[in-house]
């Protein structure tokens, strides 16, 4: 009898830390693995009045804006000689960039979705080597513009105009000097309304003018009033809250990640002006006899701000660059430290 007992104790026991041991397994391989996933969720998602959430409204560090510049040093080889231009790298002019979002609306739960345009700040760094005062010599933006945009007879027109538009800050000459600052962000003003001395003929190029550079980003019709206005060209003003136009930069709709942590920041919709067919595509790229035109088109990615956690090594992040209207493909390698 006693022996019976002892084999159904043993046998009890048996089941028992069978029972325990399997539940240990079932809970370390998928209960804690759901409690991570949880925690993950809860600490990545954009939910409102998290850490996270306001890490995506305002990065809280600065990325570094470098902007180097190719000058070349034998101008007069290159105007009268034929020569081939000789370029020198200067040396990093540095920005502090600092990321906003701004005109937030995040009230489509079913899309799981939140929209928003990016307000971007530059501030020049004092602690580097340059200065945004210096000087640089450049090709003629706007007189390249200029020819590019015009025809052979508007060319003819615009020649005996030159030296009159390009007052006060610009040279009809094919390389200038200019200060960064004002070349980047501050601008180059040029065909002002009110100079007398433009004549009737100049003045309807400089209307003409005004007509080809509507779509550019890079050159802004400034209206002051009272018959003062006049053309701004600047590299990167379009990027700012300065800007005259509609912004380049465009509305981004991406995802949450509340219902899905994998589609995190992923965009869903991006229109700017007329440049997005339906806010997935655009509408610049390709023709009727070029290829690849749908993955051109393609508006794809997150924004560069915002990523899903747990990326894999070698896998590929897409991001939709607005500068130039493509996304581009970059892969995640763990960095090795040496110790």
């Amino acid at each position: 009898m006693n022996l019976i007992c002892s084999l159904k104790c043993t046998v009890c026991w048996a089941v028992l830390a069978a029972l325990f041991f399997g539940g240990s397994f079932l809970f370390t391989f998928w209960g804690v693995q759901k409690i991570i996933r949880s925690q993950i969720i809860s600490q990545t998602a954009l939910i409102k009045d998290t850490d996270q959430w306001d890490r995506f409204l305002e990065l809280p560090f600065p990325v570094s804006f470098v902007v180097r510049f190719f000058e070349p040093i034998n101008i007069d080889g290159i105007l009268y000689n034929n020569e081939k231009p000789i370029l020198n790298e200067s040396k990093p002019y540095i920005y502090k960039l600092y990321i906003k979002k701004e005109n937030l609306r995040y009230d489509d739960d079913e899309e799981d979705s939140v929209n928003y345009n990016r307000n971007m700040i530059f501030e020049f760094d004092n602690s580097s080597e340059t200065l945004d005062t210096d000087e640089i010599t450049i090709i003629n933006p706007v007189l390249l513009a200029s020819l590019q945009l015009s025809n052979n007879i508007e060319r003819l027109a615009l020649a005996g105009c030159l030296e009159k538009l390009y007052k006060p800050d610009l040279k009809p000459e094919i390389f200038i000097s200019v200060q960064v600052k004002k070349f980047l962000f501050d601008g180059l003003n040029f065909a002002y309304a009110n100079d007398t001395d433009l004549g009737v003929a100049c003045n309807f190029v400089r209307t003409k003018m005004i007509s080809m550079t509507a779509d550019l980003r890079n050159i802004e019709h400034i209206d002051e009033g009272d018959g003062k206005d006049y053309l701004r060209f600047t590299v990167f003003n379009y990027k700012t809250q300065n800007y005259a136009k509609y912004s380049p930069d465009g509305r981004f709709t991406i995802n949450r990640g509340q219902t899905d942590i994998n589609q995190l920041g992923q965009i869903i919709r991006w229109s700017s002006g007329t440049l997005s067919i339906d806010g997935t595509s655009l509408n610049i790229w390709g023709t009727r006899t070029s290829i690849n035109n749908e993955s051109c088109a393609a508006i794809k990615g997150t924004d560069s701000t915002i990523y899903k956690p747990q990326i894999e090594e070698n896998e590929n992040i897409y991001v939709y660059n607005t500068d130039i209207c493509r996304y581009v493909i970059t892969k995640f390698y763990k960095a090795n430290y040496i110790t």
